[in-house]
C-alpha cells in the first residue's frame, strides 16, 4: 500500500484536510522515445512496445488490487483517470482503463482517443497542466545532442538522464512547479466535490 499524499497550500498547511491518493504513471514508449528524440510537446503515438509497457503496468496494478470505482473508498480504487492532452499519455490512460475494467483483449491496439468511448465507467479527463515540459529549442533534437547544444554548465546529470536547465524557449523549473501546484489544486477541488 502507498501512503496517501496530503495536499498542502503554498504555505505548507493542509488544504481542507482531505486526503487524496494520487498515483502517477509515465506513458509508454512513443515514436520519439524510440528514435532518441526529445519530444516535449511533440505529439507522437505509442509504439507497439509502448502499448505493451502500458499494458504491463496496468496488469501490475490489477495484481496490486487496483480497480476502477467511483463509489469505493479503498485506497486502490481509482475514481478518476487524468491524462495529458498528448497522444502518448492519452493512449496509455486508455490502455489502463481497458485493463483495469477487465477489457484488456484490445489493450495492445492503438487507442482511437478522439472518437471511441472509454470502455470503463470512468471517463479519462484530459488536463492541460499534465502536459510534458516545453523543451524550447531542444524540442525535436536528439537526446545525444543535449550536452553539445546546452553546455555542461546548463545540465543536471543523473545516473539515468540529463536534465537541461534553461535552453531558449524552454519552460523553467519554477514554471513547472507553479503548473504542478495549479494541477494539484484543481484535483483537490474535484475531490472536494465528490
Amino acid at each position: 500500500s502507498h501512503p496517501p499524499i496530503k495536499l498542502l497550500s503554498s504555505h505548507g498547511t493542509p488544504i481542507l484536510g482531505i486526503m487524496v491518493n494520487i498515483y502517477v504513471a509515465r506513458h509508454g514508449q512513443d515514436l520519439d522515445n524510440a528514435n532518441g528524440i526529445l519530444n516535449g510537446h511533440r505529439n507522437e503515438p505509442l509504439t507497439d512496445l509502448g502499448r505493451q509497457q502500458a499494458k504491463d503496468v496496468a496488469n501490475k496494478m490489477v495484481k496490486a488490487a487496483f480497480t476502477l470505482s467511483t463509489t469505493s473508498s479503498s485506497s486502490t480504487a481509482l475514481s478518476a483517470i487524468y491524462s495529458s492532452p498528448l497522444k502518448r499519455a492519452h493512449e496509455t490512460a486508455e490502455i489502463f482503463a481497458r485493463v483495469l475494467s477487465g477489457r484488456d483483449d484490445d489493450a495492445n491496439q492503438p487507442a482511437n482517443t478522439s472518437t471511441s468511448p472509454n470502455s470503463s465507467s470512468i471517463k479519462i479527463e484530459v488536463l492541460d497542466d499534465l502536459i510534458e515540459r516545453d523543451f524550447g529549442i531542444m524540442t525535436g533534437q536528439l537526446t545525444s545532442s543535449i550536452l553539445e547544444k546546452c553546455g555542461e554548465d546548463h545540465i543536471l546529470a543523473t545516473e539515468t538522464i540529463n536534465y537541461f536547465l534553461d535552453p531558449s524557449g524552454a519552460e523553467t523549473f519554477p514554471d513547472l512547479i507553479d503548473r504542478a501546484n495549479r494541477l494539484l489544486s484543481h484535483i483537490q477541488k474535484i475531490a472536494e466535490k465528490d
